[in-house]
């Protein structure tokens, strides 16, 4: 697949997502970053902010709440495409990656693998293959950059396999 391909399956499978009002864009934290995030994307259209912008906060999806993530999720999809989209995509890619359940003590706290289901509870078939399309391509760009340099199989190559693997079955 294109870039530009993506790029429109992208905003194609979230253009429907509703702006979630302004008083449910940070989650409280007990800090100020739920706070920093609301401040920032106040009024804020996906669609229209750059990747600059967000590269400045990579971090702001872990503030937000289940509505706003689902709202500006593919802002920082479409951002993680860009050059030098480092803390972006690593932001994203820690937020679409499913936590591991405490095996060792299971009758501790889950609440990770809870909040992580309910995430994307929100999203239609459409806006879970724009998921997938994503992960696929930066594979396919990793798998490309491998063989071009004669590097073996990377660490982050199977990690991008098993993320694929995973949202293949959501």
């Amino acid at each position: 697949m294109k870039e530009s391909e993506l790029r429109e399956k992208i905003i194609s499978a979230f253009a429907d997502v509703h702006y979630p009002g302004d008083d449910c864009l940070g989650a409280p934290d007990g800090r100020d970053d739920g706070e920093n995030v609301t401040e920032f994307f106040r009024g804020k259209d996906w669609r229209w902010l750059k990747s600059n912008e967000l590269a400045c906060g990579p971090h702001a999806l872990h503030f937000m709440t289940l509505e706003a993530f689902h709202y500006y999720l593919p802002a920082y999809l479409l951002a993680s495409l860009e050059e030098d989209s480092g803390d972006v995509i690593d932001a994203v890619f820690h937020k679409i990656t499913p936590p591991r359940p405490n095996v060792v003590f299971p009758h501790l706290d889950n609440r990770a693998v809870d909040e992580f289901q309910m995430r994307y509870e929100y999203f239609s078939p459409a806006q879970k293959q724009a998921v997938r399309d994503f992960i696929a391509f930066i594979l396919d760009d990793l798998i490309k950059f491998s063989e071009e340099t004669n590097e073996p199989i990377t660490r982050e190559e199977k990690k991008l396999r098993a993320l694929l693997d995973y949202w293949n079955n959501v």
